[in-house]
């Protein structure tokens, strides 16, 4: 299998299952019974190693209700592929889960935690107990020495918590929150101009904040490249700061795949715009359909 020069593939977002313990609000997967992906994950990943994946990120339905989950990670590991497990923390209750997940070769695991309000995580999980157990996972992670992030999803109802998710994180130890402003259809869901500059201050302040601390912050979301560009220009960021924070908003479809379980796959983890399945299609036809996500129009608009 071959990319087009420059549009090597470095990221992969694989989904091994559509099964899910939790309803969320903002969740945009659609949830289909055909798992086409564990049934070929050998060949499947072994492609994505041919064409320089070095990064994975296990997505879309909770990978630890998949049987087959372990065997797929070792697997990974045994490639040398950077493992990046995002969950919801349910299943994580014991130590032995997390010498499971260290042992398979999960170097990072993200944790999600869309409140610090345990009944507003709970309501928009649809699951009572989400936070207890969200919690319970990161303390144990941090425990078990795996590196550990929040990933904390960004919509009306809490961008005035984004201040104190990053209190909560530093307080569990956790190396990363991911604010993460949710999607629909691919493009960025619109705040009124008065929550938006509310939220543009916390990504300000929290970038300032995490100059003294351990925990460190992500973000993607091209409607914040004024904001950091200013940041630059008044130099309260340095160099190295502003590459880092630069290369956050860029759109980084040229070199990452998204994998859905049915075998579906697009080039934004963000977006359900299908371009192809993996049963009929190859990887190389990605390249003509880029400009058909709802995101890429968003940021050249910018």
């Amino acid at each position: 299998m071959t990319m087009r020069q420059g549009n090597m593939i470095l990221v992969a977002h694989l989904g091994l299952s559509y099964a899910c313990n939790m309803r969320c609000k903002h969740c945009f997967v659609r949830h289909k019974k055909e798992d086409y992906v564990i049934q070929h994950y050998k060949e499947i990943i072994d492609k994505l190693n041919d064409i320089g994946v070095i990064s994975l990120y296990y997505t879309y339905g909770e990978s630890l209700l998949c049987p087959q989950f372990y065997e797929v990670a070792s697997y990974c590991h045994n490639l040398k592929i950077s493992q990046i497990l995002m969950s919801n923390g349910y299943f994580i209750d014991s130590l032995e889960d997390v010498n499971k997940i260290k042992m398979s070769g999960i170097n990072q695991v993200f944790v999600s935690l869309d409140s610090i309000s345990e009944q507003a995580h709970d309501k928009n999980r649809g699951k009572q107990g989400a936070f207890e157990h969200a919690l319970q996972a990161i303390k144990l992670l941090r425990l078990g020495q795996v590196t550990t992030g929040i990933a904390n999803s960004i919509s009306s109802d809490n961008v005035e918590e984004m201040n104190d998710m990053y209190k909560l994180g530093c307080e569990l130890g956790v190396k990363y929150i991911s604010y993460l402003r949710i999607r629909n259809q691919g493009g960025l869901v619109k705040f009124p101009e008065e929550l938006q500059k509310k939220y543009e201050d916390n990504i300000k302040s929290l970038i300032i904040e995490a100059k003294q601390n351990y925990t460190q912050i992500k973000f993607h979301d091209p409607t914040l490249k004024k904001m950091i560009n200013t940041m630059i220009s008044d130099r309260i960021i340095d160099g190295l700061e502003k590459d880092k924070y630069c290369s956050m908003l860029e759109c980084s479809m040229q070199h990452s795949i998204s994998i859905a379980p049915n075998g579906d796959f697009s080039r934004c983890s963000l977006s359900d715009c299908v371009i192809g399945n993996l049963k009929t299609n190859t990887l190389d036809e990605m390249d003509d359909r880029i400009n058909n996500y709802a995101c890429v129009k968003t940021y050249r608009s910018i």
